[in-house]
């Protein structure tokens, strides 16, 4: 059988240690409401365990204030989220101990009165109501007239004392001065209270006649006494000046510690100096703050700082599918109906030009030397024609014919600088034999002799490199071969595919596919610099190809595969983001209606959707096996890891979803 309170928000410790002593049942359940003073500091709570413990009583707090939650867990406290949760009956309490609480206006009995000091003074510390405890029950100040009822001015005090709290309640919007200066009116001491300037005591003053008689209405309402009950009588003076106005009781005769005269507190402000707490009490006091801004500080930091990062890690199978898809220009979208995505052609042309070692050799006994020279005109801005054969003679004698008929360009004439014309031409020496193999070199045209000394001289050749090919005896040199040909073809073809196909992608740009299959070469054209069977050490191949290629978006490709493989999985799965991995099978491009037709394999992950936001809020405060028991009610969850920003503080899931990050890995 337990028994069950409900609180206020704002009632006062003091209240509930008292409903809990005067409880007949050994467990008592407090209800407590969200924000409530009593949850908010980890001090009353304490204090209340304290009380329950040495009265053996099991107490049980049901709140769904979260930060309440922490504060009473740390305490030791059962606590419950909802009243249906508490396991037991409710003991049917009697009207009269229903209002057990609340004050009565019959005077106390003074033993029940010693027993209510007793309580008091074993809550807090020996200062929290005095401050002097070995004289909480002098309540007057020491210029207070003693009227002859000590006993009932003992009683009103600790009832006053006793119900701070309520009056604190009923007077919340009053200011803060204004609730301390009553306080000390009514005996309590252990407040700390400044000294301050006559202006600011005078306005203080003026506002306590208000508050003061607002005070004694509220006190008659409390005690059901008339409004008459209390009068306000100034007392003769005395020797030290009449500071004290005495509030007597009718037909009691007992006093209550009165107030200085407004006149003398302006005279001398300086009063106050006499009310500040004793060194003993200011050392408790910051002890006690200190300890209450530390606790504050590290539950904020235990609520506030921590922060927790959550992967899932779900159960996942694999799903394949073989379709066949269209790759059109003149489909604007995705079709998957039709399985159809757009295309485009992209065309280039690619040049190679490559030098080649000739492999050949043969006897050069009969060779001629061959070479390459640079034939000027100086003599007239006419073109000079030569034919094949012409006779070109070296400075030491040998003599060379020209291979094939030129027409040397004559003189030109730019920013008025004449400038000769140019023109290489091929030569072969007149003999065979090595004595032709000469250097670089000056040639004169013996055939220009009789026209003129100026012709002779103005038309002439030059070579820059040394002539070759001649021998004799047994002298071998290198040829070009049909083989060398042929296997410089196939070389200059396959690097030219592969710079082909890597334009065409560059020309597509980035997200295209280019397949083999859809590439178009036209027919290559090749230049070679010499013959089968050339007297050389080398030759050069010149490859020029035209292509073209129809091209597609692979996010298409896997948005229609993505859509293919979705119609045949249950609803409540998903294929995991980027997990479809294609194989292309045969292509078919018709380049004249620039459509492609690709066979395609597609393998794709799929998992389970999973609500994270709502596993988000689910997981909110649970620490790692709490954890962990959740996870295991969702079997297509295979595991889970959590970094903790702050694992020093707590290795537990913040409160708060906005320090929470969560997220899937399906890898």
């Amino acid at each position: 059988m337990h028994q069950t309170f409900y609180i206020d928000i704002d009632e006062e410790i003091t209240s509930i240690v008292e409903r809990l002593r005067k409880s007949t049942a050994k467990e008592v359940v407090i209800v407590v409401p969200k924000r409530a003073l009593l949850i908010q500091s980890i001090i009353n709570l304490k204090l209340l365990k304290k009380e329950a413990d040495e009265y053996k009583k099991d107490i049980i707090i049901v709140t769904q204030d979260k930060f309440g939650k922490l504060m009473i867990e740390k305490t030791g406290i059962t606590v419950e989220q909802r009243l249906d949760d508490v396991i037991g009956e409710e003991m049917v309490v009697p009207e009269k101990e229903k209002n057990i609480s609340s004050i009565s206006s019959e005077p106390l009995d003074p033993e029940v009165r010693r027993r209510n000091e007793n309580r008091l003074d074993k809550i807090g510390s020996p200062g929290f109501f005095y401050s002097d405890a070995s004289k909480k029950d002098k309540a007057v100040s020491d210029n207070a007239i003693q009227t002859k009822n000590i006993e009932n001015e003992k009683l009103t005090n600790t009832e006053l004392v006793t119900d701070i709290g309520v009056s604190i309640k009923n007077k919340r919007k009053e200011n803060f001065e204004d609730r301390r200066e009553k306080a000390e009116l009514f005996g309590i001491r252990n407040i700390d209270i400044k000294q301050r300037s006559n202006d600011d005591f005078n306005q203080t003053a003026d506002r306590l006649d208000v508050g003061m008689a607002d005070f004694m209405k509220e006190r008659a309402g409390k005690f059901k006494i008339s409004s008459g009950f209390f009068r306000k009588e100034k007392l003769p003076e005395k020797k030290d000046n009449g500071k004290e106005l005495r509030f007597e009781l009718a037909g009691e005769e007992s006093a209550a510690t009165g107030r200085q005269s407004h006149s003398d507190m302006r005279k001398n402000g300086s009063e106050y100096k006499d009310a500040n707490l004793s060194k003993k009490s200011r050392k408790i006091f910051t002890i006690f703050g200190s300890v209450a801004v530390l606790t504050l500080l590290l539950s904020a930091a235990y609520i506030f700082l921590p922060k927790a990062k959550v992967t899932i890690f779900p159960k996942t199978k694999m799903t394949s599918a073989d379709m066949d898809i269209s790759a059109d220009p003149n489909s604007e979208n995705i079709n998957s109906e039709a399985k159809t995505i757009p295309s485009r052609t992209v065309s280039i042309s690619e040049e190679i030009n490559k030098d080649f070692e000739a492999t050949g050799s043969k006897g050069a006994s009969n060779f001629k030397a061959r070479g390459t020279i640079t034939i000027y005109n100086e003599y007239s801005p006419a073109v000079q024609p030569l034919v094949a054969t012409t006779r070109f003679l070296s400075e030491d004698g040998k003599l060379f014919r020209l291979v094939s008929g030129v027409s040397v360009p004559g003189v030109t004439t730019v920013d008025s600088e004449s400038r000769p014309g140019a023109i290489e031409a091929e030569v072969v020496a007149d003999e065979s034999g090595g004595q032709f193999n000469v250097g670089p070199s000056r040639f004169s045209i013996p055939g220009f002799q009789n026209s003129g000394n100026e012709k002779y001289t103005k038309i002439y050749a030059k070579s820059f490199k040394a002539m070759t090919g001649g021998g004799s005896g047994g002298e071998t040199v290198k040829t070009v071969t049909e083989t060398d040909i042929s296997s410089a073809k196939s070389l200059a073809l396959s690097e030219i595919s592969a710079k082909i196909k890597e334009r065409l992608k560059n020309e597509a740009g980035d997200g295209y596919v280019v397949l083999d299959e859809a590439m178009s070469l036209n027919d290559p054209i090749y230049k070679i610099s010499n013959s089968p069977g050339d007297t050389n050490n080398s030759f050069n191949v010149n490859l020029k190809i035209d292509a073209k290629a129809i091209v597609f978006r692979e996010e298409d490709l896997q948005t229609i595969l993505a859509g293919i493989i979705g119609k045949d999985i249950p609803q409540n799965e998903k294929i995991v983001d980027g997990s479809i991995i294609q194989e292309f099978g045969k292509a078919e491009a018709d380049f004249s209606k620039s459509i492609l037709k690709i066979k395609v394999h597609a393998d794709a992950k799929v998992a389970q959707v999973l609500d994270l936001d709502a596993i988000k809020k689910e997981i909110l405060g649970k620490n790692n096996s709490e954890l962990e028991a959740y996870i295991k009610l969702y079997p297509n969850i295979l595991r889970f890891e959590v970094e903790y920003s702050m694992p020093y503080i707590s290795e537990r899931i913040p409160q708060y979803g906005s320090r929470v990050e969560i997220s899937l890995d399906n890898n």
